[in-house]
């Protein structure tokens, strides 16, 4: 008896003992790349450049035109940069002529897993400004004689998601060579 007792005792010891849990992690979320390729990404900066030079030069061509319209095309402390800068501009009656030129621009880096709002492009961009000149109130121009005709920009693009697109963030002269 005390053999039958000491069995169905052990039987309901393992019976009641659970088995060992066997960890299994959740899986890492699967992050789907902005751009397919360095080319791609290099491609979406050069266009958002673009379309922050056709808002720059028409703030800066027509005195009529909303400043609160560099919100579409910047982003961040650059923002804030380029508002007061309009906003100087404006104050001294200035006006611009002429055409801010895209020559080229490199990737320097492309984070392929960053997040909405950070920055996912960082490219060097060359301007030209060769074709453009800044007026006075009086029409004679405020441009210093040896400016250069073109500036290298370092470029910080950050992905918004409501727009789909790539914003400027940060922009810093890279070099005083020409490019």
């Amino acid at each position: 008896m005390s053999l039958f007792v000491a069995a169905v005792c052990l039987l309901g010891l393992t019976g009641c003992d659970p088995a060992p849990a066997i960890y299994s992690p959740a899986p890492a979320p699967s992050i789907t790349p902005i751009f397919k390729s360095d080319e791609e990404a290099l491609a979406a900066a050069k266009e958002a450049y673009e379309r922050y030079l056709d808002v720059t030069d028409r703030i800066l061509k027509n005195a009529d035109s909303d400043i609160g319209e560099l919100a579409s095309v910047l982003g961040g402390k650059q923002l804030e940069v380029e508002i007061e800068g309009a906003k100087d501009f404006r104050s001294k009656a200035w006006s611009a002529v002429g055409e801010v030129i895209l020559k080229g621009g490199t990737l320097q880096q492309y984070d392929r897993f960053a997040t909405a709002g950070r920055a996912i492009v960082v490219a060097y961009i060359c301007e030209d400004v060769s074709g453009v000149d800044v007026l006075d109130s009086s029409g004679k121009s405020v441009v210093d004689v040896n400016r250069p005709a073109t500036t290298l920009y370092e470029v910080v693009f950050d992905w918004q998601v409501e727009s789909a697109s790539l914003r400027i963030s940060d922009r810093q002269r890279w070099s005083d060579r020409p490019c």
